[in-house]
């Protein structure tokens, strides 16, 4: 029996062009229409992801960098990741020109319970394109100016087939 293999689906996040209005919950009665979520909801995370291109070096840098984790919080790992983007074309919209950025971060599903933002779950993984797809190490890019691309979610799937 062999172990299964990864397969990663960057599925992009459709951008709405109408502006929505936010319906005003009056105190009186915002108890009523209150959220309540299981636990399970409550703790469910996404994953998603951010695609940069990269514009020009910058002559300096503002506020403090974050350095890239080598896996999330939830076990998957940037290796696994990378041996997916290397061998495989994901992005049928774009190709890929060096020093373009991939972010993927994880997030609470339900970011906001009862008017209150949760807090950052912490770890993300930093993909820089070199003639393939690397780790970003360190503070190694800080420098760069990138104009984001697309963003979406990362959906996980075993292949058992192979």
């Amino acid at each position: 029996m062999s172990n299964p293999e990864l397969k990663f689906y960057f599925k992009i996040d459709k951008k709405e062009t109408l502006t929505v209005e936010k319906k005003t919950t009056y105190n009186k009665t915002s108890r009523k229409n209150k959220v309540k979520l299981s636990k399970e909801e409550y703790e469910e995370t996404i994953i998603k992801w951010d695609l940069f291109e990269f514009l020009h070096t910058k002559d300096e840098h503002f506020g403090m960098p974050w350095s890239s984790s080598k896996s999330l919080n939830n076990g998957l790992s940037a290796n696994s990741i990378l041996k997916y983007l290397n061998s495989n074309l994901v992005f049928d919209f774009y190709t890929p020109k060096e020093n373009d950025n991939l972010m993927i971060r994880m997030e609470y599903k339900h970011p906001e319970t009862n008017r209150k933002s949760r807090p950052f779950i912490g770890d993300f993984i930093s993909l820089i394109f070199k003639r393939e797809w690397e780790i970003n190490k360190g503070f190694e890019h800080i420098d760069n100016s990138y104009k984001e691309i697309e963003q979406g979610e990362l959906i996980i799937v075993q292949d058992t087939s192979t």
